[in-house]
């Protein structure tokens, strides 16, 4: 019995000694962690130091090839912070995505998606998942900065290499946080995308400025312009440069420290780009097509044109010069040598200088040709022209009605346009200056017939003084319009409405296209109304009590009978009276309104005081 207890004893023994060793190599190679560390104080971590116990990392564990789907940003949360920007909507994700593409149809050589693409797809590039991470990344929420702290030959990240200004936003969580998924193109809430985006966790990113759809000449200006202030709804907003560096340059598993500091770091805060409200690409992107890329002063957009002969332009369109000192794009101080006479085809140089803030002026050609390419155009006439008497249209009668153009110059009748005509056809041919001619045929109809127009029978012809009486109304009243040649409806009729007496007169008129027109008429009236009194013999207590004069009458329809809205007026006349009473004759005046004016109905009457 005592052998077998000491065999069990050895044999437990050992097995604890090989869990413990077991323990300590998996502590060291990093895939036991316990808490974790913060750099907001310090410009220096281990790679393989271990985070400390008193703040709890929320590292994204998320597989890298994990579909976005009903994301919320909601959900990341966020540190509470005192600051209190202007937030825009911009840049969390759109809850319904596209699906992933797995292996994204993709020009290398601008980072852009091919004809046929997907929109939302996951980086693929593949990564090294090596023991010590390259860089580490520092995110100053308060400074709008981020710091890039490279890895040295112990395993510290001492050495800050790179500076990037963002916009960070309210929401934007403090700590320390692992980088996941990567996308070339990233969909996001409130109908807007990003380009290069990284995951930093939950529903925070790293990525480009936003842009209204996946096309990469349509950034938000004003987006790009708030770079370096609070203005996202959480994430970090980057130039498409620095976004795309991330992307490239920091794998997966990457720690994101994301702090407060009124220092923004050892490299200080970059100068954001300014760009104007026409630029819609990021002046950063290294695609190829962009039009406004550059790493040193320049004059972007200058490029030869063609232009059509009497076009409007303007010389500074599409042109801006990038201050490198200045850090920014501006119109002033571009200067173009000439505006090219466009009435006149040719070729026209235009030269435009800038002189930057340092350094000397510079210059750029651009060669604008203008051409005329167009023919003329013939306007005035329809093809089929009806006439009341077709022996009245001549040559001159149509040279006088149409009117030539070409290219929103008026041409000379005489020297460019010719009429044939042959019975009731007209062939009308305008040649320009440029070998270009112009064909219009047209047809007379003959047409000297008016148009017919009947009510309907039996219509009512007085109306209350309460209806109105609109062209909607008037044109129910109407049962047929005809032509011998033109379809004509009620919607062609003209409808006019005018007082007449106490009532109105309605006039309606139709034409046809030879100018033929037919009008007829018809009144209608409105009711009046009559003051009837109660008591021809009133005695009040007060010739000044209204109330009492105004209910001994009432104001009524001599048509209905019934009670009329009106305004009622009072005048007193004091009578000799008697030795009992006190007389008056009270005058009514009533006036009532109606479309066709203002109506007033009079009576009076004696009414007694008591002396």
């Amino acid at each position: 019995m005592n052998k077998r207890l000491f065999t069990f004893l050895i044999i437990s023994s050992a097995s604890l000694f090989v869990t413990l060793v077991l323990i300590f190599v998996l502590y060291n190679i990093g895939i036991i962690t316990y808490g974790k560390t913060s750099l907001s104080s310090s410009s220096e971590v281990s790679a393989t130091e271990k985070p400390s116990s008193n703040e709890e990392s929320p590292v994204n564990t998320e597989p890298a090839d994990q579909s976005e789907v009903n994301e919320d940003i909601s959900s990341a949360s966020p540190v509470p912070s005192t600051e209190n920007p202007s937030q825009s909507p911009d840049d969390e994700e759109e809850p319904v995505l596209p699906e992933v593409t797995a292996d994204p149809d993709m020009d290398s050589d601008t980072w852009d998606y091919k004809e046929g693409g997907d929109y939302n797809m996951l980086y693929t590039d593949k990564e090294d998942a090596p023991d010590v991470m390259p860089y580490y990344i520092k995110v100053n929420k308060q400074m709008n900065t981020v710091t890039i702290y490279e890895a040295g030959k112990k395993g510290k990240y001492k050495k800050a290499v790179k500076a990037m200004v963002c916009s960070a936003g309210r929401d934007t969580p403090l700590g320390v946080f692992k980088t996941s998924n990567k996308y070339y193109w990233k969909a996001m809430i409130h109908d807007v995308w990003a380009q290069y985006a990284t995951r930093i966790t939950g529903k925070i990113l790293f990525h480009s400025v936003p842009y209204d759809t996946h096309e990469k000449d349509t950034l938000v200006t004003s987006y790009y312009n708030q770079l370096g202030g609070i203005a996202s709804a959480g994430c970090i907003r980057l130039s498409v440069e620095d976004a795309k560096w991330l992307i490239e340059n920091c794998p997966a598993g990457t720690t994101v420290e994301i702090y407060n500091s009124s220092d923004p770091g050892p490299l200080g805060k970059p100068t954001p780009i300014r760009i104007p409200a026409n630029c819609r690409w990021d002046p950063t992107d290294p695609d190829n097509r962009n039009p406004w890329k550059s790493d040193k002063t320049a004059i972007i957009g200058v490029k030869d044109k063609t232009v059509e002969r009497g076009t409007r332009i303007n010389v500074y369109d599409g042109i801006m010069a990038f201050d490198k000192h200045a850090g920014n794009m501006t119109s002033n101080g571009l200067k173009a040598s000439k505006t090219p006479d466009t009435s006149k085809p040719g070729k026209y140089e235009v030269t435009y200088s800038f002189k930057p803030s340092k350094g000397k002026k510079i210059k750029e050609k651009a060669v604008f040709t203008v051409v005329d390419t167009q023919a003329p155009k013939i306007s005035g006439l329809p093809s089929t022209y009806y006439v009341k008497d077709a022996s009245k249209i001549t040559e001159k009668y149509i040279l006088n009605k149409i009117s030539v153009t070409d290219n929103g110059y008026s041409l000379s009748k005489k020297e460019h346009v010719s009429v044939a005509m042959s019975g009731k056809k007209v062939v009308i041919t305008a040649r320009d200056d440029y070998n270009h001619n112009t064909t219009f045929k047209c047809e007379i109809v003959e047409d000297n017939k008016k148009p017919e127009i009947t009510l309907k029978k039996g219509l009512k012809t007085e109306y209350p003084i309460s209806f109105k009486l609109n062209e909607n109304t008037a044109r129910k009243r109407i049962k047929s319009v005809s032509d011998n040649v033109k379809k004509l409806s009620s919607k062609d009729v003209d409808i006019k409405i005018k007082p007449s007496g106490w009532g109105l007169k309605i006039t309606y008129s139709a034409s046809d296209d030879a100018g033929n027109q037919e009008s007829i008429s018809e009144i209608v009236k409105y009711e009046t109304a009559s003051i009837q009194i109660k008591n021809n013999n009133l005695i009040v207590s007060d010739i000044d009590d209204t109330d009492a004069l105004e209910d001994n009458i009432k104001v009524i329809s001599d048509s209905t009978g019934k009670r009329v809205n009106c305004k009622i007026k009072f005048k007193r006349k004091k009578l000799d009276g008697n030795a009992q009473y006190e007389q008056y004759t009270v005058t009514y005046s009533a006036t009532y309104k109606s479309s066709a004016g203002s109506k007033t109905a009079t009576a009076s009457t004696v009414v007694s005081v008591p002396r």
